[in-house]
Protein backbone atom coordinates (compact mmCIF):
# COMPACT_ATOMS: atom_id res chain seq x y z
CA UNK A 1 0.00 0.00 0.00
CA UNK A 2 1.46 3.40 -0.99
CA UNK A 3 1.69 6.50 1.21
CA UNK A 4 -1.40 8.06 -0.39
CA UNK A 5 -3.54 4.97 0.18
CA UNK A 6 -2.40 4.49 3.80
CA UNK A 7 -2.93 8.15 4.63
CA UNK A 8 -6.36 8.15 3.00
CA UNK A 9 -7.38 4.93 4.79
CA UNK A 10 -6.56 6.40 8.21
CA UNK A 11 -8.58 9.56 7.56
CA UNK A 12 -11.41 7.47 6.09
CA UNK A 13 -11.74 5.08 9.04
CA UNK A 14 -10.64 7.35 11.88
CA UNK A 15 -14.17 8.26 13.02
CA UNK A 16 -15.97 5.25 11.56
CA UNK A 17 -14.28 1.94 12.17
CA UNK A 18 -10.69 2.42 13.29
CA UNK A 19 -9.88 -1.30 13.18
CA UNK A 20 -10.03 -1.09 9.39
CA UNK A 21 -7.00 1.23 9.43
CA UNK A 22 -4.67 -0.71 11.76
CA UNK A 23 -2.64 -2.06 8.85
CA UNK A 24 -2.26 1.43 7.40
CA UNK A 25 -1.31 2.78 10.83
CA UNK A 26 1.54 0.28 11.05
CA UNK A 27 2.90 1.31 7.64
CA UNK A 28 2.28 5.02 7.12
CA UNK A 29 5.23 6.54 8.97
CA UNK A 30 7.78 4.29 7.29
CA UNK A 31 6.54 5.34 3.84
CA UNK A 32 7.54 8.99 4.43
CA UNK A 33 9.74 9.15 7.54
CA UNK A 34 10.68 12.80 7.04
CA UNK A 35 7.07 14.01 7.30
CA UNK A 36 5.86 14.41 10.90
CA UNK A 37 2.18 14.14 9.92
CA UNK A 38 2.75 10.62 8.60
CA UNK A 39 3.88 9.54 12.07
CA UNK A 40 1.10 11.51 13.75
CA UNK A 41 -1.92 10.07 11.92
CA UNK A 42 -1.40 6.47 13.11
CA UNK A 43 -1.65 7.91 16.62
CA UNK A 44 -5.31 8.64 15.86
CA UNK A 45 -5.98 4.99 15.15
CA UNK A 46 -4.00 3.60 18.08
CA UNK A 47 -5.68 6.06 20.45
CA UNK A 48 -9.09 4.94 19.24
CA UNK A 49 -8.00 1.33 19.72
CA UNK A 50 -6.83 2.21 23.26
CA UNK A 51 -3.35 1.05 22.29
CA UNK A 52 -1.78 3.97 24.11
CA UNK A 53 1.79 2.61 24.07
CA UNK A 54 1.66 2.60 20.27
CA UNK A 55 -0.10 5.98 20.12
CA UNK A 56 2.60 7.51 22.33
CA UNK A 57 5.35 6.06 20.14
CA UNK A 58 3.77 7.52 17.00
CA UNK A 59 3.19 10.94 18.54
CA UNK A 60 6.72 11.06 19.89
CA UNK A 61 8.04 10.23 16.41
CA UNK A 62 5.92 13.08 15.01
CA UNK A 63 7.08 15.58 17.64
CA UNK A 64 10.73 14.63 17.18
CA UNK A 65 10.49 14.90 13.38
CA UNK A 66 8.93 18.34 13.73
CA UNK A 67 11.60 19.48 16.16
CA UNK A 68 14.41 18.31 13.89
CA UNK A 69 12.81 20.21 11.00
CA UNK A 70 12.49 23.34 13.13
CA UNK A 71 16.13 23.17 14.12
CA UNK A 72 17.27 22.80 10.54
CA UNK A 73 15.22 25.69 9.13
CA UNK A 74 14.98 27.98 12.18
CA UNK A 75 11.20 27.68 12.40
CA UNK A 76 9.03 28.51 15.39
CA UNK A 77 6.95 25.54 16.61
CA UNK A 78 3.56 27.06 15.81
CA UNK A 79 4.58 27.70 12.22
CA UNK A 80 3.96 23.99 11.66
CA UNK A 81 0.31 22.98 11.29
CA UNK A 82 -0.90 20.27 13.69
CA UNK A 83 2.25 20.54 15.84
CA UNK A 84 0.45 21.77 18.97
CA UNK A 85 -2.42 19.32 18.40
CA UNK A 86 0.02 16.38 18.23
CA UNK A 87 1.92 17.33 21.36
CA UNK A 88 -1.17 18.05 23.44
CA UNK A 89 -2.52 14.64 22.47
CA UNK A 90 0.85 13.12 23.33
CA UNK A 91 0.54 14.69 26.79
CA UNK A 92 -2.92 13.10 27.11
CA UNK A 93 -1.67 9.68 26.09
CA UNK A 94 1.25 9.89 28.49
CA UNK A 95 -1.41 10.44 31.14
CA UNK A 96 -3.43 7.46 29.92
CA UNK A 97 -0.35 5.31 30.53
CA UNK A 98 0.14 6.76 33.99
CA UNK A 99 3.21 8.73 32.94
CA UNK A 100 2.20 11.78 34.94
CA UNK A 101 5.61 13.44 34.93
CA UNK A 102 5.94 13.02 31.15
CA UNK A 103 2.49 14.59 30.72
CA UNK A 104 3.50 17.61 32.80
CA UNK A 105 6.87 17.91 31.06
CA UNK A 106 5.18 17.95 27.65
CA UNK A 107 2.68 20.56 28.87
CA UNK A 108 5.56 22.73 30.08
CA UNK A 109 7.35 22.16 26.81
CA UNK A 110 4.37 23.63 24.96
CA UNK A 111 4.36 26.60 27.33
CA UNK A 112 8.11 27.14 26.95
CA UNK A 113 7.86 27.31 23.16
CA UNK A 114 8.72 30.69 21.62
CA UNK A 115 5.64 32.82 21.07
CA UNK A 116 4.73 35.14 18.26
CA UNK A 117 1.85 37.68 18.04
CA UNK A 118 0.53 35.99 14.91
CA UNK A 119 0.91 32.41 16.11
CA UNK A 120 0.41 31.69 19.78
CA UNK A 121 -0.31 33.17 23.19
CA UNK A 122 -1.93 31.81 26.39
CA UNK A 123 -5.26 31.75 24.57
CA UNK A 124 -4.06 30.36 21.27
CA UNK A 125 -1.80 27.69 19.78
CA UNK A 126 0.75 25.65 21.71
CA UNK A 127 0.69 28.03 24.71
CA UNK A 128 -3.07 27.51 25.08
CA UNK A 129 -2.73 23.74 24.78
CA UNK A 130 0.14 23.73 27.25
CA UNK A 131 -1.66 25.80 29.87
CA UNK A 132 -4.76 23.62 29.73
CA UNK A 133 -2.72 20.40 29.88
CA UNK A 134 -0.51 21.56 32.75
CA UNK A 135 -3.51 22.48 34.91
CA UNK A 136 -5.25 19.23 34.00
CA UNK A 137 -2.39 16.85 34.81
CA UNK A 138 -1.31 18.57 38.02
CA UNK A 139 -4.86 17.93 39.21
CA UNK A 140 -5.19 14.42 37.78
CA UNK A 141 -1.84 13.48 39.28
CA UNK A 142 -2.95 14.83 42.69
CA UNK A 143 0.23 16.89 42.92
CA UNK A 144 -1.28 19.48 45.21
CA UNK A 145 1.78 21.26 46.57
CA UNK A 146 3.33 21.37 43.12
CA UNK A 147 0.02 22.68 41.75
CA UNK A 148 0.04 25.59 44.20
CA UNK A 149 3.65 26.45 43.45
CA UNK A 150 3.13 26.20 39.70
CA UNK A 151 -0.07 28.28 39.77
CA UNK A 152 1.95 31.10 41.32
CA UNK A 153 4.91 30.81 38.96
CA UNK A 154 5.71 32.02 35.43
CA UNK A 155 4.54 28.65 34.12
CA UNK A 156 0.94 29.64 34.82
CA UNK A 157 1.04 33.41 34.46
CA UNK A 158 -1.91 35.38 35.74
CA UNK A 159 -3.99 36.37 32.73
CA UNK A 160 -5.45 39.85 32.49
CA UNK A 161 -8.98 38.70 31.70
CA UNK A 162 -10.54 36.97 34.75
CA UNK A 163 -12.50 34.50 32.62
CA UNK A 164 -9.27 33.34 30.97
CA UNK A 165 -7.56 33.05 34.36
CA UNK A 166 -10.40 31.10 35.98
CA UNK A 167 -8.92 27.63 35.41
CA UNK A 168 -5.74 28.69 37.26
CA UNK A 169 -7.76 30.10 40.17
CA UNK A 170 -9.86 26.95 40.33
CA UNK A 171 -6.70 24.79 40.43
CA UNK A 172 -5.48 26.85 43.37
CA UNK A 173 -8.79 26.26 45.17
CA UNK A 174 -8.75 22.50 44.52
CA UNK A 175 -5.14 22.26 45.73
CA UNK A 176 -5.97 24.26 48.87
CA UNK A 177 -8.88 21.90 49.53
CA UNK A 178 -6.68 18.82 49.36
CA UNK A 179 -3.96 20.45 51.47
CA UNK A 180 -6.50 21.42 54.14
CA UNK A 181 -5.89 25.16 53.69
CA UNK A 182 -9.35 26.36 54.64
CA UNK A 183 -8.48 30.03 55.21
CA UNK A 184 -6.74 30.31 51.84
CA UNK A 185 -9.58 28.46 50.13
CA UNK A 186 -12.05 31.05 51.43
CA UNK A 187 -9.88 33.79 49.90
CA UNK A 188 -9.82 32.00 46.56
CA UNK A 189 -13.60 31.59 46.60
CA UNK A 190 -14.00 35.28 47.44
CA UNK A 191 -11.70 36.25 44.55
CA UNK A 192 -13.71 34.19 42.06
CA UNK A 193 -17.02 35.43 43.53
CA UNK A 194 -15.87 39.04 43.11
CA UNK A 195 -15.20 38.39 39.43
CA UNK A 196 -18.67 36.86 39.15
CA UNK A 197 -20.23 39.96 40.73
CA UNK A 198 -18.37 42.18 38.27
CA UNK A 199 -19.52 40.17 35.25
CA UNK A 200 -23.13 40.27 36.44
CA UNK A 201 -22.87 44.04 36.86
CA UNK A 202 -21.47 44.32 33.34
CA UNK A 203 -24.37 42.21 32.12
CA UNK A 204 -26.94 44.52 33.71
CA UNK A 205 -25.18 47.58 32.31
CA UNK A 206 -25.14 46.04 28.83
CA UNK A 207 -28.86 45.26 29.08
CA UNK A 208 -29.59 48.82 30.16
CA UNK A 209 -27.60 50.29 27.27
CA UNK A 210 -29.29 47.95 24.81
CA UNK A 211 -32.71 48.98 26.12
CA UNK A 212 -31.91 52.69 25.99
CA UNK A 213 -30.58 52.39 22.46
CA UNK A 214 -33.64 50.48 21.28
CA UNK A 215 -35.98 52.96 22.94
CA UNK A 216 -34.11 55.89 21.39
CA UNK A 217 -34.54 54.25 18.00
CA UNK A 218 -38.27 53.89 18.83
CA UNK A 219 -38.26 50.13 18.52
CA UNK A 220 -41.32 48.07 19.36
CA UNK A 221 -41.60 46.36 22.77
CA UNK A 222 -40.81 42.99 21.22
CA UNK A 223 -37.66 44.38 19.61
CA UNK A 224 -36.59 46.08 22.86
CA UNK A 225 -36.90 42.81 24.74
CA UNK A 226 -34.96 41.02 22.02
CA UNK A 227 -32.16 43.60 22.26
CA UNK A 228 -32.05 43.16 26.03
CA UNK A 229 -31.95 39.39 25.72
CA UNK A 230 -29.11 39.54 23.20
CA UNK A 231 -27.08 41.75 25.56
CA UNK A 232 -27.94 39.44 28.49
CA UNK A 233 -27.04 36.22 26.68
CA UNK A 234 -23.57 37.31 25.60
CA UNK A 235 -22.49 37.19 29.27
CA UNK A 236 -24.20 33.93 30.22
CA UNK A 237 -21.41 31.55 29.23
CA UNK A 238 -18.86 33.47 31.28
CA UNK A 239 -21.24 33.78 34.25
CA UNK A 240 -21.94 30.05 34.20
CA UNK A 241 -18.22 29.24 34.36
CA UNK A 242 -17.73 31.48 37.40
CA UNK A 243 -20.87 30.12 39.08
CA UNK A 244 -19.74 26.53 38.53
CA UNK A 245 -16.33 27.21 40.05
CA UNK A 246 -17.80 29.00 43.09
CA UNK A 247 -20.36 26.23 43.64
CA UNK A 248 -17.71 23.52 43.41
CA UNK A 249 -15.24 25.19 45.75
CA UNK A 250 -17.95 26.08 48.27
CA UNK A 251 -18.94 22.43 48.21
CA UNK A 252 -15.39 21.45 49.09
CA UNK A 253 -15.33 24.04 51.86
CA UNK A 254 -18.50 22.62 53.36
CA UNK A 255 -16.96 19.17 53.28
CA UNK A 256 -13.84 20.44 55.04
CA UNK A 257 -16.13 21.64 57.86
CA UNK A 258 -17.79 18.23 58.13
CA UNK A 259 -21.02 19.33 56.46
CA UNK A 260 -21.05 16.50 53.98
CA UNK A 261 -24.75 16.86 53.19
CA UNK A 262 -24.35 20.46 52.05
CA UNK A 263 -21.19 19.53 50.19
CA UNK A 264 -22.84 16.67 48.33
CA UNK A 265 -25.82 18.89 47.45
CA UNK A 266 -23.51 21.59 46.11
CA UNK A 267 -21.44 19.14 44.13
CA UNK A 268 -24.55 17.47 42.70
CA UNK A 269 -25.44 20.84 41.15
CA UNK A 270 -21.92 21.30 39.89
CA UNK A 271 -20.30 17.86 39.41
CA UNK A 272 -16.71 18.01 40.59
CA UNK A 273 -14.04 17.91 37.93
CA UNK A 274 -12.08 15.79 40.36
CA UNK A 275 -12.79 12.07 40.30
CA UNK A 276 -16.06 11.98 42.34
CA UNK A 277 -15.38 8.56 43.86
CA UNK A 278 -12.49 9.94 45.93
CA UNK A 279 -14.72 12.65 47.38
CA UNK A 280 -17.49 10.12 48.07
CA UNK A 281 -15.00 7.89 49.88
CA UNK A 282 -13.66 10.81 51.91
CA UNK A 283 -17.20 11.79 52.95
CA UNK A 284 -17.96 8.26 54.13
CA UNK A 285 -20.54 7.46 51.44
CA UNK A 286 -19.05 4.05 50.79
CA UNK A 287 -21.97 2.66 48.85
CA UNK A 288 -21.91 5.50 46.34
CA UNK A 289 -18.13 5.44 46.20
CA UNK A 290 -18.13 1.70 45.49
CA UNK A 291 -20.77 2.10 42.79
CA UNK A 292 -18.82 4.87 41.06
CA UNK A 293 -15.55 2.93 41.30
CA UNK A 294 -17.08 -0.27 39.97
CA UNK A 295 -18.48 1.56 36.93
CA UNK A 296 -15.04 2.99 36.24
CA UNK A 297 -13.43 -0.44 36.37
CA UNK A 298 -16.12 -1.92 34.10
CA UNK A 299 -15.37 0.69 31.42
CA UNK A 300 -12.10 -1.08 30.62
CA UNK A 301 -10.86 2.10 28.96
CA UNK A 302 -7.20 1.36 29.78
CA UNK A 303 -6.63 4.78 31.33
CA UNK A 304 -4.24 4.28 34.23
CA UNK A 305 -5.09 7.20 36.53
CA UNK A 306 -8.89 6.76 36.86
CA UNK A 307 -8.42 3.00 37.05
CA UNK A 308 -5.89 3.32 39.90
CA UNK A 309 -8.26 5.69 41.72
CA UNK A 310 -11.12 3.20 41.27
CA UNK A 311 -9.03 0.31 42.63
CA UNK A 312 -8.09 2.35 45.70
CA UNK A 313 -11.68 3.51 46.24
CA UNK A 314 -13.37 0.13 45.85
CA UNK A 315 -10.76 -1.63 48.04
CA UNK A 316 -11.46 0.79 50.91
CA UNK A 317 -15.20 1.23 50.32
CA UNK A 318 -16.23 -2.39 49.71
CA UNK A 319 -13.36 -4.78 50.03
CA UNK A 320 -15.53 -7.87 49.51
CA UNK A 321 -16.27 -6.72 45.95
CA UNK A 322 -13.81 -8.67 43.74
CA UNK A 323 -13.91 -6.00 41.04
CA UNK A 324 -10.92 -4.17 42.60
CA UNK A 325 -8.80 -7.29 42.05
CA UNK A 326 -9.95 -7.50 38.43
CA UNK A 327 -9.16 -3.82 38.03
CA UNK A 328 -5.64 -4.27 39.37
CA UNK A 329 -4.99 -7.14 36.97
CA UNK A 330 -6.12 -4.93 34.09
CA UNK A 331 -3.94 -2.04 35.30
CA UNK A 332 -0.89 -4.28 35.40
CA UNK A 333 -1.51 -5.34 31.79
CA UNK A 334 -0.52 -1.87 30.53
CA UNK A 335 1.49 -0.63 33.52
CA UNK A 336 5.02 -0.77 32.10
CA UNK A 337 5.66 2.97 32.30
CA UNK A 338 3.40 3.98 35.21
CA UNK A 339 4.93 6.56 37.57
CA UNK A 340 4.76 4.13 40.46
CA UNK A 341 6.01 6.63 43.05
CA UNK A 342 3.45 9.34 42.23
CA UNK A 343 0.58 9.76 44.75
CA UNK A 344 -2.05 8.14 42.51
CA UNK A 345 -0.10 4.90 42.21
CA UNK A 346 1.99 4.90 45.40
CA UNK A 347 -1.11 4.36 47.54
CA UNK A 348 -1.71 1.07 45.72
CA UNK A 349 1.43 -0.41 47.31
CA UNK A 350 -0.32 -2.12 50.27
CA UNK A 351 -3.02 -3.46 47.95
CA UNK A 352 -0.38 -4.88 45.62
CA UNK A 353 1.35 -6.50 48.60
CA UNK A 354 -1.90 -8.10 49.73
CA UNK A 355 -2.35 -9.55 46.24
CA UNK A 356 1.15 -11.00 46.33
CA UNK A 357 2.58 -8.68 43.68
CA UNK A 358 6.19 -7.49 43.96
CA UNK A 359 6.98 -3.98 45.23
CA UNK A 360 7.35 -2.91 41.62
CA UNK A 361 4.11 -4.43 40.38
CA UNK A 362 4.47 -3.08 36.84
CA UNK A 363 4.65 -5.53 33.92
CA UNK A 364 6.92 -5.03 30.90
CA UNK A 365 5.16 -3.97 27.71
CA UNK A 366 5.00 -6.54 24.94
CA UNK A 367 4.90 -5.10 21.43
CA UNK A 368 1.92 -6.05 19.28
CA UNK A 369 2.57 -8.51 16.46
CA UNK A 370 1.00 -6.31 13.75
CA UNK A 371 3.74 -3.64 13.83
CA UNK A 372 6.53 -3.12 11.33
CA UNK A 373 10.12 -2.65 12.56
CA UNK A 374 10.47 0.80 14.09
CA UNK A 375 13.52 3.08 14.22
CA UNK A 376 14.90 4.22 17.56
CA UNK A 377 13.01 7.34 18.62
CA UNK A 378 16.27 9.17 19.31
CA UNK A 379 17.05 8.99 15.59
CA UNK A 380 14.19 11.36 14.75
CA UNK A 381 15.21 14.37 16.81
CA UNK A 382 14.63 15.83 20.30
CA UNK A 383 11.35 15.14 22.10
CA UNK A 384 10.98 18.76 23.24
CA UNK A 385 11.60 21.92 21.26
CA UNK A 386 15.28 22.77 21.56
CA UNK A 387 16.80 26.08 20.46
CA UNK A 388 19.07 25.48 17.43
CA UNK A 389 22.64 26.73 17.28
CA UNK A 390 22.87 30.02 15.40
CA UNK A 391 25.42 30.09 12.55
CA UNK A 392 28.60 31.94 13.43
CA UNK A 393 29.80 34.89 11.34
CA UNK A 394 32.31 37.72 11.22
CA UNK A 395 31.32 40.90 9.34
CA UNK A 396 32.78 44.40 8.90
CA UNK A 397 31.20 47.55 10.33
CA UNK A 398 31.32 51.00 8.68
CA UNK A 399 34.88 51.49 9.92
CA UNK A 400 35.87 48.13 8.41
CA UNK A 401 36.32 46.76 11.90
CA UNK A 402 35.27 43.12 12.15
CA UNK A 403 32.46 42.11 14.49
CA UNK A 404 31.63 38.46 15.06
CA UNK A 405 28.92 36.52 16.78
CA UNK A 406 31.63 35.12 19.05
CA UNK A 407 32.05 38.64 20.48
CA UNK A 408 28.63 38.21 22.12
CA UNK A 409 29.39 34.85 23.69
CA UNK A 410 28.11 34.71 27.25
CA UNK A 411 25.37 37.29 26.73
CA UNK A 412 22.17 37.41 24.67
CA UNK A 413 21.91 39.47 21.51
CA UNK A 414 19.15 40.55 19.15
CA UNK A 415 20.11 40.32 15.48
CA UNK A 416 18.28 42.54 13.01
CA UNK A 417 18.67 41.67 9.32
CA UNK A 418 17.60 44.63 7.20
CA UNK A 419 17.58 45.51 3.51
CA UNK A 420 19.87 48.50 3.55
CA UNK A 421 19.44 52.23 4.08
CA UNK A 422 17.22 52.52 0.99
CA UNK A 423 14.46 50.45 2.62
CA UNK A 424 12.08 52.87 4.35
CA UNK A 425 10.45 50.10 6.40
CA UNK A 426 13.89 49.04 7.63
CA UNK A 427 14.66 52.63 8.63
CA UNK A 428 11.42 52.65 10.64
CA UNK A 429 12.45 49.46 12.43
CA UNK A 430 15.99 50.66 13.22
CA UNK A 431 14.62 54.02 14.38
CA UNK A 432 12.07 52.34 16.65
CA UNK A 433 14.73 50.09 18.17
CA UNK A 434 17.21 52.96 18.56
CA UNK A 435 14.56 55.07 20.29
CA UNK A 436 13.90 52.22 22.74
CA UNK A 437 17.51 51.16 23.17
CA UNK A 438 17.53 52.13 26.85
CA UNK A 439 14.75 49.55 27.40
CA UNK A 440 16.77 46.90 25.53
CA UNK A 441 19.82 47.73 27.64
CA UNK A 442 17.81 47.52 30.86
CA UNK A 443 16.63 44.05 29.79
CA UNK A 444 20.23 43.02 29.02
CA UNK A 445 19.56 42.76 25.29
CA UNK A 446 22.25 44.26 23.04
CA UNK A 447 21.37 44.69 19.36
CA UNK A 448 23.45 44.00 16.25
CA UNK A 449 22.03 45.11 12.88
CA UNK A 450 23.12 43.32 9.69
CA UNK A 451 22.66 45.18 6.40
CA UNK A 452 22.75 44.23 2.73
CA UNK A 453 24.62 47.49 2.10
CA UNK A 454 28.34 47.39 1.46
CA UNK A 455 30.72 48.91 4.02
CA UNK A 456 30.87 52.30 2.28
CA UNK A 457 27.09 52.69 2.36
CA UNK A 458 26.57 51.68 5.99
CA UNK A 459 26.90 55.33 7.00
CA UNK A 460 23.63 56.02 5.14
CA UNK A 461 21.75 54.04 7.79
CA UNK A 462 23.36 56.21 10.46
CA UNK A 463 22.42 59.34 8.52
CA UNK A 464 18.78 58.18 8.34
CA UNK A 465 18.61 58.36 12.13
CA UNK A 466 18.01 62.04 12.91
CA UNK A 467 18.58 61.87 16.67
CA UNK A 468 22.34 61.33 16.66
CA UNK A 469 24.24 58.08 16.33
CA UNK A 470 22.38 54.79 16.25
CA UNK A 471 23.31 53.28 19.63
CA UNK A 472 24.07 49.79 18.34
CA UNK A 473 26.55 48.50 15.75
CA UNK A 474 25.68 47.92 12.09
CA UNK A 475 27.65 45.50 9.92
CA UNK A 476 27.70 44.68 6.22
CA UNK A 477 26.64 41.43 4.58
CA UNK A 478 26.58 42.69 1.00
CA UNK A 479 27.12 39.16 -0.34
CA UNK A 480 24.03 38.05 1.67
CA UNK A 481 25.88 34.95 2.84
CA UNK A 482 24.78 35.36 6.45
CA UNK A 483 21.24 36.24 5.34
CA UNK A 484 21.15 32.88 3.60
CA UNK A 485 22.64 31.03 6.56
CA UNK A 486 19.87 32.41 8.75
CA UNK A 487 17.22 31.61 6.08
CA UNK A 488 16.38 35.34 5.84
CA UNK A 489 16.42 34.95 2.09
CA UNK A 490 13.96 34.02 -0.65
CA UNK A 491 16.02 31.60 -2.73
CA UNK A 492 13.41 31.42 -5.48
CA UNK A 493 13.36 35.18 -6.05
CA UNK A 494 16.99 35.57 -4.92
CA UNK A 495 15.97 38.38 -2.59
CA UNK A 496 16.87 39.04 1.07
CA UNK A 497 14.12 39.07 3.70
CA UNK A 498 13.67 40.99 6.90
CA UNK A 499 14.75 38.97 9.93
CA UNK A 500 14.78 39.50 13.68
CA UNK A 501 16.44 36.88 15.88
CA UNK A 502 16.93 36.47 19.63
CA UNK A 503 20.06 34.54 20.62
CA UNK A 504 21.08 33.53 24.13
CA UNK A 505 24.57 33.62 25.60
CA UNK A 506 25.26 30.10 24.35
CA UNK A 507 24.65 31.16 20.75
CA UNK A 508 21.31 29.39 20.55
CA UNK A 509 18.41 30.85 18.57
CA UNK A 510 15.47 31.30 20.94
CA UNK A 511 13.16 33.29 18.67
CA UNK A 512 12.89 34.46 15.08
CA UNK A 513 10.72 36.43 12.72
CA UNK A 514 11.47 36.18 9.00
CA UNK A 515 9.13 38.10 6.73
CA UNK A 516 8.64 40.49 3.86
CA UNK A 517 8.08 43.14 6.56
CA UNK A 518 10.29 44.06 9.52
CA UNK A 519 9.12 43.09 13.01
CA UNK A 520 7.87 46.25 14.75
CA UNK A 521 6.31 45.08 18.03
CA UNK A 522 9.07 46.28 20.34
CA UNK A 523 7.28 45.71 23.65
CA UNK A 524 6.49 42.14 22.67
CA UNK A 525 10.08 41.51 21.54
CA UNK A 526 11.55 42.65 24.85
CA UNK A 527 9.00 40.78 26.97
CA UNK A 528 9.26 37.54 24.99
CA UNK A 529 13.07 37.68 24.95
CA UNK A 530 13.15 37.96 28.74
CA UNK A 531 10.65 35.11 29.12
CA UNK A 532 12.56 32.76 26.86
CA UNK A 533 15.92 33.60 28.43
CA UNK A 534 14.49 32.74 31.86
CA UNK A 535 13.10 29.38 30.65
CA UNK A 536 15.98 28.19 28.48
CA UNK A 537 18.99 28.66 30.74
Amino acid sequence: MCIRDSHYAIHLWDYRNHEQALDSAARLGQTAPGIAHMWHMPGHIYSKAKRYHDAVWQQQASARTDHAHMQKWFLLPDQIHNYAHNNEWLSRNFSNLGRIRASIDMAKSLLANPRHPKLNNPGRGSARYGRKALINYLEKGELWQEALETANSPWLEKLSKPADDLSRLRLIGVAQTNLGQQVNLRKTIDAIASHLTKVKADQEQAKQKAREKAEKEKKKDKEIKAAEKKAHDQFQGEIKKFENAVTELRGYLAGMNGDFKTSIEALSKRPSQQTPMLRQLAYGDHEKAAETARKQIEKKNKEAIPLAQAIHTLYHAKKDDPAWKTGFEELRSFSATVDIESPVFARLAPIAKELGYPDDWRVAHKAADDLLPRPELSEFGPLHWTPPAAPGFSLPDQHNKSLSLADYRGKPVILVFYLGAGCLHCTEQLTAMADRYADFEKAGLPILAISTDNVANLKDSQDNYTKGDIPFPIVSDAAKDVFKQYTAHDDFEDLPLHGTFVLDGKGRMLWSDISADPFMEIDFLIKESKRLLSLHK
